[in-house]
């Protein structure tokens, strides 16, 4: 797997909802090994996390006292963040000025609505797909001028289904991988919409 292919991957999986760590190591899985390679992977991936969550969830719930949590308990969210932000400085180095500016404003707008008691859950959903579509607007008005900030490099010859190795390994049509992005696409509006129209009644 090249960098150019991990640097798709994962931002296909900053822009679906859920853990992107989890979409990219299936989607990896997806592309090298296949449909069964990703399933496996879920649950390899998944599992451990699952019964080591649960248990700790259990154990903290019944003898840790939350109005008085221990030392080392109170340490876990700064180092959380901490490596939240290493990351995004060694996914950084790697992007143009305009990518780090777009990385530095959608992180922003993301801290921002975070746990805001003023902004209604129902208009902070909208929030991200809003942020990516502004992104790539922004990127492509870039892409068109004269001097772009980016270097968007060379047009490539194109997309050749017959020599798509990702293509073959992940064995479903390509109209099937539409169906199920507009199968999912209308789920997640007909959810969001039922849960506004449950609230409103």
């Amino acid at each position: 797997l090249d960098e150019e292919e991990f640097t798709e991957l994962f931002a296909i999986g900053q822009g679906l909802p859920g853990p992107t760590s989890t979409q990219l190591v299936i989607s990896t899985a997806l592309a090298r090994a296949g449909p069964l390679g990703g399933l496996l992977a879920f649950f390899l991936w998944n599992l451990p996390g699952l019964i080591i969550l649960t248990t700790c969830g259990v154990l903290l719930a019944e003898f840790i006292d939350p109005n008085d949590p221990p030392f080392w308990l109170v340490g876990l969210p700064p180092a959380a963040i901490s490596l939240v932000f290493k990351a995004f400085y060694g996914f950084a180095i790697k992007l143009d000025k305009l990518g780090v500016i777009l990385a530095l404003f959608s992180a922003l707008i993301a801290i921002l609505i975070n746990n805001d008691d003023r902004i209604e859950p129902t208009v902070s959903q909208w929030v991200f797909p809003v942020t990516l579509a502004c992104g790539g607007l922004v990127t492509y008005i870039d892409h068109k001028r004269a001097k772009p900030f980016s270097d968007y490099g060379s047009p490539g010859r194109g997309w050749d289904r017959e020599s798509d190795e990702t293509m073959r390994r992940i064995g479903i049509p390509l109209w099937v991988g539409g169906v199920i992005f507009f199968v999912w696409a209308f789920v997640l509006v007909l959810v969001i919409i039922l849960k506004d129209v449950m609230e409103v009644e």
